[in-house]
C-alpha cells in the first residue's frame, strides 16, 4: 500500500470522487414531488366537490374503471351516492395527513378523513388507490379503514 500525504486523497478515491461529483441530481425526485402535487390537487378536489355537494363533479373524479365497493354495477353505485350527497343538509369532508405514494401510473394515497353532515360525524382512516388515464389521475379503488 503506498503512503497517501494527509490532505490529499488517494488516485483511487479522487476517481470515485469526481464520479460521485459529476452525477447530475436525480429529475425523478423532482418529477415524482410533481406527481405528489397533482395526486393530492385531485384528492381535494374530490373532498370539495364532495363538501359543495357537486355531485357530478364529485362523480367525474371517479374512472371509468372505478372498482365499486360492493362489486355492485357503477351506475347503481353512482345513483346512490347521489341520492346519499344530495340528500344531505350540509356535509364537510376534510383530508388530513394524507400520505402519497406512486409506482408508475398508480398513486396512493392513505388520510384521514373527518366527514360531517348534519346526519353524521365519522372520523376515520381511508385510502384512495388512482390511476393515471388520458394524463390525469382518477380514482380506481376506495377503502375505508386502511
Amino acid at each position: 500500500m503506498t503512503p497517501v500525504k494527509a490532505g490529499k486523497p488517494a488516485p483511487e478515491v479522487a476517481k470515485a470522487e469526481a464520479k460521485t461529483e459529476a452525477k447530475p441530481a436525480k429529475p425523478v425526485v423532482a418529477a415524482n414531488n410533481g406527481e405528489q402535487d397533482e395526486v393530492l390537487k385531485v384528492v381535494d378536489g374530490w373532498a370539495k366537490a364532495w363538501s359543495n355537494k357537486e355531485t357530478n363533479n364529485y362523480l367525474a373524479f371517479y374512472g371509468k374503471d372505478f372498482q365499486t365497493p360492493k362489486g355492485e354495477p357503477r351506475k347503481n353505485w353512482a345513483d346512490e351516492r347521489r341520492l346519499r350527497i344530495e340528500g344531505k343538509g350540509h356535509i364537510t369532508v376534510k383530508v388530513e395527513s394524507p400520505k402519497v405514494s406512486i409506482d408508475g401510473n398508480t398513486a396512493t394515497v392513505k388520510f384521514r378523513q373527518i366527514y360531517s353532515s348534519d346526519q353524521l360525524t365519522a372520523n376515520s382512516r381511508k385510502t384512495l388507490v388512482l390511476a393515471k388515464q388520458d394524463g390525469k389521475w382518477q380514482i380506481k379503488q376506495e377503502r375505508a379503514g386502511s
